[in-house]
């Protein structure tokens, strides 16, 4: 035996060298720390390339006396030493760590690393085949253009994900952490699979041929490559435009839009959204002082599944400037789809092919669009920023413009920050000097000092900002991790789904055994509220309480703890302990965390005057909870009442007319009680297209002026629909949509 074939020979031991380095660096960073998928995805992407050099390596330097076939076996064994190096790191750090899921890590080196190790191998032999000098230039070219097609998908496609020869998979984004392999990532690889084995016997074939057999080889590689690009859309490997529209196949013209529905979505929100379209652009035009150059097409999901399907994308909504493109959930459009037309309405004055900020800077990106519309969660934007920094939630704004630091912390941090200084620079310099910024990250040219300088001048506007700040709902809003910075992400957030769908399923043995094992691992809260929930459904009300109340404290300072603590009052009152029940929703009102907490722990303490009401409450089907409220408030009259019942009647589909007529307001009232109720009846109205009882609810909701963050959400929400009642007629009349009711 050839005693260079194992960790031998010069060329060799500098390609072992080199994987070992890399991944001894691997170590050192999040998410690649783990055996998981960004582990397996650089390493696929590092063996590709190395391998495929290795390759024509020693093809070149084979001694006269080497015939191919002791050259393959060399190359062979070299590759093997190369595929293995990744995986003794990764079961060594798993085995010194403890790790994650083993299995789920050896599931994405199968399908992610190992077949990169035949690709980059067939590309090497490829290169080898069709020419006898340049073989690496040939090969790197090779690579080069398997980068560019993602690139190409990514620029001109709607989606953000990407399947590629390179890696397998890529998420295209980081806000959805749930990922495994799965069957579309399995077939995929078969494929490339099937793609490298014939590239490799075809090469060993035509290896020693004329010009004849290489063109030919060449061209039916070639063309079977662009089929496979052709038809990946309806394989589901890419979405392009083309199979978004047949997928959403309502569509909706307006003067400024395209919008593209999903069919599931009921036709009086269809309305409502397309009404909402126009409505932000009017707003964003006075903001930006600029109009968009083209029509703005927009893609309305009916569900995060279905978004998460076609797009790639469960989570996050998303716009591409340079297309002139939004994604969004309808579920979910009310909180960003404003913010997502602003970011195409930024690309007019933004930079390059993508037309975005300067150097790709997030903080200017999200800053813009967060500026766009000053409300995060009901409060304004800059009380947040302000809540966050006089509670020692602080960024350091000269920071935050260094590009990684933006996605290092809490999210949320980064976006209030970025956004409510942002709006600190329009507000003092106005919208023209910062449109100059968003070209040119250049504070001193632009402004004439330094970013410390006016960073400086923020913080000072932050503590002298005029509000009652609260160190719970600083907590409750701040207090959360970064992605980077959780344990296992990736497998916790699957293990999580998959015990929710065994919930779902009522398998409330197995999701107890799913949500513990995952709680024991990350100690997160969904965990941890699944683990609780699903005792609940096999009546164990007295475990669930004794294990919550010996957990709670953990999530102390974290957005969590407030979470919790109204689900533990909640058990108390199942298992009919009262008194602590009770004792912990007046802790809660008396936190002060934010309207819904409020309004919930409210309704709950009015329910507890009859204990079997509110356990009846707490355990029942939709429809029960909605007639035990229903029941009280005719007793009692009390707008704590009214949030959830306008939230059960939408989930029952109750007739609005009949649920709109039980109400007899007494409109002389101003707490902040009924100021709340009017305003979630003045939304519920507007989804139901009921303008002008909507702008009555609206302007009633106006009469309690003693929080000035709740005031200014009242007055947009006046605004909004004053401009809905206005112009809904002619809007939907000219789009062919529907009749809107008078």
């Amino acid at each position: 035996m050839d005693s260079k074939l194992f960790f031998g020979g010069k060329y060799l031991y500098w390609y072992l060298a080199g994987i070992v380095a890399i991944n001894i660096l691997l170590l050192f960073f999040p998410l690649t720390n783990i055996f998981g998928y960004e582990f397996s995805a650089v390493n696929a992407l590092l063996l590709f390339i190395l391998c495929g050099n290795y390759t024509i390596s020693v093809y070149k330097r084979r001694v006269e006396s080497r015939t191919l076939t002791e050259s393959l076996k060399v190359i062979t064994v070299g590759l093997a030493q190369m595929s293995f190096i990744p995986l003794a790191f990764a079961l060594l750090n798993t085995i010194l760590s403890g790790g994650c899921s083993f299995k789920d890590g050896v599931l994405f080196y199968i399908f992610l690393t190992l077949p990169s190790v035949l690709g980059g191998f067939s590309m090497g032999l490829m290169a080898i085949a069709l020419v006898n000098k340049y073989r690496k230039l040939l090969f790197f070219a090779i690579c080069l253009m398997l980068i560019l097609i993602p690139v190409f998908e990514f620029y001109f496609n709607p989606q953000v994900y990407f399947y590629t020869p390179l890696l397998g998979y890529f998420p295209g984004v980081i806000y959805d952490e749930g990922l495994a392999v799965n069957a579309k990532i399995i077939i995929y690889r078969v494929l490339n699979l099937i793609f490298f084995s014939a590239i490799i016997i075809s090469s060993l074939y035509i290896i020693n041929k004329g010009w004849f057999y290489k063109i030919i080889f060449a061209a039916g590689a070639a063309a079977v490559a662009v089929t496979f690009f052709l038809l990946s859309p309806s394989m589901g490997f890419s979405t392009t435009k083309g199979r978004l529209t047949s997928e959403l196949d309502r569509k909706i013209e307006t003067n400024n839009f395209t919008i593209y529905f999903s069919g599931k979505i009921d036709d009086n929100y269809v309305k409502l959204i397309t009404l909402q379209h126009e409505y932000y652009y009017t707003e964003l035009q006075k903001f930006f002082k600029v109009n968009p150059g083209k029509r703005i097409v927009s893609f309305i999901f009916n569900d995060r599944s279905e978004k998460k399907l076609l797009f790639g994308s469960e989570n996050a909504d998303v716009a591409k400037p340079w297309l002139y493109q939004v994604y969004v959930s309808y579920d979910n459009y009310n909180t960003t789809l404003k913010h997502e037309l602003a970011h195409i309405f930024s690309g007019e004055f933004g930079k390059g092919l993508l037309k975005l900020a300067d150097n790709l800077n997030p903080s200017l990106i999200e800053g813009i669009a967060m500026a766009s519309e000053p409300d995060y969660g009901g409060n304004n934007l800059n009380y947040m920023a302000a809540l966050a920094y006089n509670n020692g939630f602080r960024t350091d704004i000269t920071r935050l413009y260094d590009y990684l630091n933006f996605f290092k912390q809490n999210s949320t941090l980064s976006y209030i920050y970025a956004g409510s200084f942002t709006s600190y620079l329009i507000d003092n310099y106005g919208i023209d000097k910062f449109k100059r910024l968003y070209r040119n990250l250049d504070f001193q040219e632009i402004y004439g000092f330094q970013l410390d300088e006016i960073a400086g001048k923020y913080y000072k506007y932050l503590k002298s900002f005029d509000v009652s700040f609260n160190k719970h709902a600083a907590d409750y809003y701040f207090g959360r991790k970064s992605i980077f910075y959780k344990v296992c992400p990736r497998f916790i957030a699957e293990k999580v789904k998959e015990g929710w769908h065994l919930y779902e399923q009522e398998d409330y043995s197995g999701a107890i055994d799913i949500f513990k094992q995952s709680y024991a691992l990350s100690g997160e809260f969904s965990s941890l509220y699944g683990y609780i929930s699903s005792l609940l459904e096999i009546q164990e009300a007295t475990a669930a309480a004794a294990f919550l109340n010996s957990e709670i404290s953990k999530f102390k300072g974290t957005s969590s703890y407030y979470n919790l603590e109204l689900k533990l009052a909640d058990v108390y009152a199942e298992a009919g302990q009262t008194t602590k029940a009770d004792s912990l929703y007046l802790e809660i009102l008396h936190q002060n965390v934010g309207r819904n907490f409020n309004y919930i722990a409210a309704l709950r303490l009015l329910l507890a005057k009859d204990s079997s009401i509110q356990k009846m409450y707490l355990r029942g089907s939709d429809f029960t909870k909605y007639m035990i409220l229903k029941r009280e408030y005719e007793k009692r009259k009390s707008y704590n009442f009214i949030p959830a019942m306008i939230e059960l009647s939408r989930r029952l589909e109750e007739d609005y007319s009949l649920f709109i007529s039980q109400f007899i307001m007494q409109l002389t009232s101003e707490s902040y009680e009924s100021s709340f109720a009017y305003y979630k009846l003045s939304q519920y109205m507007m989804e139901n297209l009921d303008f002008k009882n909507a702008r009555k609810m609206a302007s009633l909701s106006l009469r309690f002026k003693e929080d000035r963050t709740f005031t200014d959400r009242m007055l947009r929400n006046n605004s909004n629909i004053k401009w809905l009642q206005t112009n809904s007629m002619s809007i939907l009349e000219s789009a062919n949509a529907f009749p809107v009711l008078p």
